[in-house]
């Protein structure tokens, strides 16, 4: 076997990686850790748009600083807002290059910064990673994707319908049509230059071959191994619920979760409680609960059994205590990184069937219940509530699949397309 390489690789970001979170800042947190454990050298550029400053960005940086990471903040001041008519104007006039991706404005920052600090390669974070690097040519980028921006944007438009005038509706559909033709021709042009391309999400990725005319790997986002390897014994500490405990994870106001937490009240809260009782189980929504949909708050207000949570700093004892992980995310967008973190401790897990595009190493009645209607996955849950056998099977083949599908062989396969394309370059 040949010697095994060690690289400067710099990571570029719009916000800190941390384990915390969600998406894409997990999946490059698990990804850092890996590196750091190979032996390579890892720097982290971290751009900061104005809205996420409120976050506990100092807690965060400092976990990196604490692997060893070396960690430049880029802070992003945001542009002035025009209002009246020349805001209605500029809606008329395809998007800038700078507003379509706003990190293109730090571009100079991060690219001087990248030449200072001379990395073998780059790992570019999404549309704000590949903005502020296009057109750097001193080392290899590699880029990793999440959600297309105009479809999350689309899918947050198309299910808030009910809740805008129709006025509002069509401006908003507008926007998004905009957004698409600002975006997308430039995606391709920006992509064409990287030396690689992955995508967390299976569609995704062959959405953005598609669009790149060249290869988007699916690259499965990893998720680090908070569970552990005795992770059985650790589940099996928890004494039973009583009543039992489902599980939902995730900000209550984020565009994937809005329509399923509808479905929940509207449709699945009926079928739990003809099969169950109102007090036969309970459902815990645990993440941030600003802008939470008016109906689940009414309902978790009358009753008990319904708890908003909000956000917790370890996620570790939900999962471990959980009967079910409930992911009812009716929206084909992404891959659900709960449903990974669910698998790593042995969680049985009922989902949405939509789920299955971006993973899909999700397989019914292997891993996971996975359904379409409401009525079904309600079903699905009564099934899994009364079989424990059942739920411990899917817990075990879910844990399987973590180790196989997400673990650190996710990661080891970002390392090897990082090594193989700076290997190109110094050649």
């Amino acid at each position: 076997m040949g010697q095994h390489v060690t690289l400067h690789i710099a990571v570029v970001t719009g916000g800190v990686p941390n384990p915390d979170s969600g998406g894409h800042m997990i999946t490059h947190w698990s990804i850092i850790n890996w590196l750091l454990r190979q032996g390579h050298k890892v720097t982290v550029i971290a751009i900061l748009p104005d809205a996420i400053r409120w976050v506990n960005i100092p807690r965060r940086i400092g976990a990196l600083q604490s692997l060893g990471v070396e960690v430049i903040e880029m802070p992003m001041v945001s542009s002035p807002c025009h209002a009246g008519i020349i805001s209605q104007l500029r809606r008329l006039l395809p998007l800038p290059f700078e507003v379509a991706f706003p990190t293109r404005k730090m571009a100079v920052k991060v690219q001087s910064k990248l030449r200072e600090i001379q990395p073998d390669v780059v790992l570019a974070g999404h549309y704000e990673g590949l903005a502020a690097t296009y057109r750097f040519r001193q080392a290899p980028i590699m880029t990793l994707f999440g959600d297309p921006y105009h479809l999350s944007s689309f899918y947050r438009w198309w299910h808030g319908r009910e809740d805008v005038s129709f006025l509002q509706n069509v401006r908003n559909g507008l926007s998004v049509f905009r957004l698409y033709l600002g975006q997308v021709p430039r995606l391709k042009q920006m992509m064409q230059e990287c030396a690689a391309l992955g995508a967390t999400a299976a569609h995704h990725a062959a959405w953005y071959t598609r669009v790149a005319r060249r290869p988007c790997l699916y690259l499965p986002s990893p998720v680090e191994d908070r569970a552990g390897p005795n992770w059985r014994e650790r589940r099996e500490n928890f004494p039973p619920n009583r009543p039992p405990k489902i599980l939902s994870m995730g900000p209550l106001n984020q565009t994937a979760n809005r329509p399923g937490i509808r479905m929940f009240v509207r449709e699945v809260v009926p079928v739990l409680d003809a099969h169950l009782g109102p007090d036969g189980y309970e459902v815990h929504f645990v993440g941030r609960s600003e802008g939470a949909p008016r109906e689940l708050v009414e309902l978790a207000a009358k009753r008990p059994n319904i708890k908003i949570r909000g956000f917790v700093d370890s996620a570790d004892e939900e999962f471990l205590s959980a009967d079910i992980l409930l992911a009812l995310n009716p929206v084909r967008l992404g891959n659900r990184l709960r449903i990974a973190s669910a698998f790593s401790f042995g969680c049985c897990v009922v989902s949405h069937s939509a789920n299955q595009c971006g993973m899909p190493e999700l397989r019914h009645e292997y891993n996971v219940l996975l359904a379409e209607k409401a009525k079904d996955i309600a079903l699905a849950l009564v099934r899994a509530l009364s079989d424990e056998s059942l739920r411990r099977r899917l817990g075990e083949n879910g844990r399987r699949t973590y180790e196989d599908a997400y673990s650190d062989l996710a990661c080891a396969k970002i390392e090897a397309h990082l090594i193989r394309i700076a290997g190109i370059r110094s050649r």
